[in-house]
């Protein structure tokens, strides 16, 4: 009896290698802050004009959102893994989860992936958003680039970032050779109407090392069923050694106006943004942009403004970084909140006016 018992626990050892080596679960996160001063910061729609301000900022005014989450990977042989992705974010002032009461805000999914693409299904990030990263020169960054206008035009949707974060859908994504593409189906959840509340988008990214490219587009509907949001995107850029060109061009058409909280309800409208600039990999551990961005809403083109940006990243290590960034946003009398942000905090230009930032902060990742 003592011999099986024993016979039996060499057995059990012997085995637990390698269930370890076929699945496994990582915790990650993204801890960000810094802080951030604006000569001017208001106008139409974001409660008036302040002077002078400084702010701590919590991802939102600077690099990246604040993140936490859990990984999971099982590795089911022949090319193909199964797995989930549950991830929040947070305030790193306060500790607070920035969608109150939900620990996984942005994205809790669970996909399998083949040798011919990879099925997600859940909360998830866009492929229309994530194509726009490849030609923004500032990485989509939550200060002075293409990011802001994506977040917080959205049509009727109350909550900014619904159509970065998409919930209650279903992806097909490919990646390989280069290209990274991807087509998604948001459900609205009414039975009997697939059109209400209804989110198709479909992108395509290209990077060779040399040659950058891509392409999106995305429509929504709201509860009704009638188109809310159309979004049509088009970038390109050239590396050259440490450098490298991009370009982009962004098309919003808000039918219904804008909604989002806590910017306030503007007309219908079509906002236009297109901006380019320079990246320079001046070591491993330093890298500097220059860029700039016009944006404007074709429907009224005294709404419109110009951004102007210099921004430097330098790596502690692989895991941590310092960046800071000055930015000039001209805008014309007629700018609101529709072209006028300046950071993913609702700091904005004022209208008729040159507004100044300048941003400060430190990122670790684990």
């Amino acid at each position: 009896m003592k011999m099986k018992k024993t016979l039996l626990l060499v057995l059990l050892t012997m085995s637990l290698p390698e269930v370890h080596a076929q699945s496994s679960v990582t915790l990650f996160g993204v801890i960000d802050a810094g802080l951030l001063y604006q000569n001017q910061n208001g106008g139409t729609g974001l409660g008036g004009k302040t002077k002078n301000s400084v702010t701590m900022f919590s991802g939102a005014g600077g690099s990246d959102n604040n993140e936490f989450g859990m990984l999971g990977l099982e590795d089911l042989g022949s090319g193909m893994q199964t797995g989930f992705k549950l991830m929040g974010e947070f305030d790193s002032g306060s500790g607070a989860l920035r969608s109150s009461g939900t620990l996984f805000g942005a994205e809790s999914n669970v996909w399998f992936q083949s040798p011919y693409g990879r099925v997600t299904v859940g909360k998830q990030i866009d492929p229309a958003y994530l194509a726009l990263v490849f030609s923004d020169p500032r990485d989509a960054k939550n200060a002075y680039s293409a990011a802001g206008a994506w977040n917080f035009l959205q049509g009727q949707d109350p909550a900014p970032g619904d159509t970065a974060y998409e919930s209650n859908a279903v992806s097909y994504s490919y990646r390989g050779h280069g290209f990274n593409t991807g087509v998604l189906y948001r459900f609205g959840g009414l039975p009997g109407a697939l059109s209400h509340g209804r989110v198709m988008s479909a992108a395509i990214g290209y990077d060779n090392g040399s040659l950058i490219g891509n392409g999106g587009f995305l429509t929504k509907n709201d509860a009704t069923g009638t188109r809310d949001l159309r979004i049509w995107e088009a970038g390109l850029g050239y590396r050259v050694g440490t450098v490298t060109v991009k370009a982009l061009y962004v098309n919003y058409d808000l039918p219904q106006g804008n909604a989002v909280a806590p910017i306030g309800t503007t007309p219908p409208s079509r906002v236009i943004m297109a901006g380019g600039g320079v990246n320079w990999q001046i070591t491993v551990a330093q890298e500097l942009t220059a860029a700039y961005y016009f944006t404007e809403n074709r429907m009224d083109t005294t709404n419109a403004t110009s951004m102007y940006v210099l921004s430097d990243d330098y790596s502690l290590s692989k895991r941590t970084k310092l960046y800071g960034y000055v930015g000039l946003m001209a805008a014309k009398k007629g700018a609101n909140a529709l072209t006028a942000l300046t950071t993913a905090q609702l700091t904005s230009g004022y209208p008729g006016a040159n507004t100044t930032t300048v941003g400060f902060g430190i990122q670790h990742r684990f």
